[in-house]
């Protein structure tokens, strides 16, 4: 399915665990190419060479003024001239994040009086290439519940603190899944906690959930395909049924995406989302 709206999407600058996120205070934002050729060369013998052509880039946009210390303008001074790695996501419904690197440069700070002002920026723009977005679809954030909580690492990976959870309670996140219909998927984790398991529920219009996959120890990979009127997905870590008391705490990195074979780990889009507390009644 075509997705041709521009946003919800991202745009990052800087490394990760750095980078500065834009994507809250642009209200518009484009990768423009400029191509320019050299003259044909035409010789005695009536033949022609065609001159070489070159092409560059610009990441150009328009910002909403922020007069804060923390603000767009005033970081983009304190890095202006500074050689940075960019992440563009135009929509994270999309299928495509474009990457490259780009010169900070200053932007325009005032306007007009009594008046939320808008102003453009202009980056160069180098070394720009298309890739897969969003390889996991999953979304997550902090969470807190029945003695459990997340917190997200700088990597984008969740660390779990356990004060006492019971068995198959937990924390969980609920976030839009539409437009997945009768697509096939894989769930699997790189780390999960040894007592920790982790669950996806399809969730219709009507709010029915169904089980999609549960994983845990040497269970690692389940695949499986969305059920048509998916409107949502559910995704929990909760207390893996045993008796013993040790904790649950560590690292998690799971991964939610299409096709039937699971890739090396990605930080998913989102991992702002709030969660809350789950209990597994099944």
């Amino acid at each position: 399915m075509a997705v041709r709206t521009l946003g919800p999407g991202s745009l990052k600058i800087g490394a990760t665990g750095s980078e500065r996120d834009f994507s809250a205070d642009v209200i518009n934002t484009a990768l423009e190419p400029s191509t320019s050729s050299e003259d044909n060369d035409n010789f005695l013998d009536g033949h022609t060479e065609g001159g070489s052509q070159t092409e560059s880039w610009t990441l150009t946009g328009t910002i909403k003024e922020d007069f804060s210390t923390g603000g767009v303008q005033a970081w983009c001074l304190a890095h202006s001239g500074e050689t940075m790695p960019f992440t563009w996501i135009p929509n994270t419904d999309g299928s495509l994040k474009l990457t490259g690197s780009l010169i900070v440069s200053s932007i325009k700070f005032g306007g007009d009086v009594k008046t939320k002002n808008s102003n453009d920026f202009s980056f160069t723009a180098f070394d720009i290439e298309a890739h897969e977005a969003n390889v996991n679809l999953l979304q997550y954030g902090p969470a807190s519940g029945n003695n459990l909580t997340s917190t997200v690492q700088a990597d984008g990976s969740l660390l779990l603190s356990d004060a006492g959870v019971a068995k198959r309670n937990g924390v969980a996140w609920t976030f839009p899944f539409i437009g997945h219909d009768g697509e096939k998927m894989v769930f699997g984790y790189v780390d999960l906690p040894d007592k920790a398991a982790s669950k996806v529920e399809a969730i219709t219009t009507n709010g029915d959930p169904t089980e999609l996959a549960l994983i845990y120890g040497t269970s690692n990979l389940i695949t499986f395909t969305v059920p048509d009127g998916t409107a949502s997905v559910r995704l929990s870590i909760i207390r893996r049924s045993t008796d013993d008391t040790d904790k649950m705490n560590g690292i998690c990195k799971i991964q939610l995406q299409k096709g039937s074979t699971l890739t090396d780990w990605e930080k998913p889009a989102v991992t702002t989302l709030k969660g809350g507390g789950y209990e597994y009644l099944a």
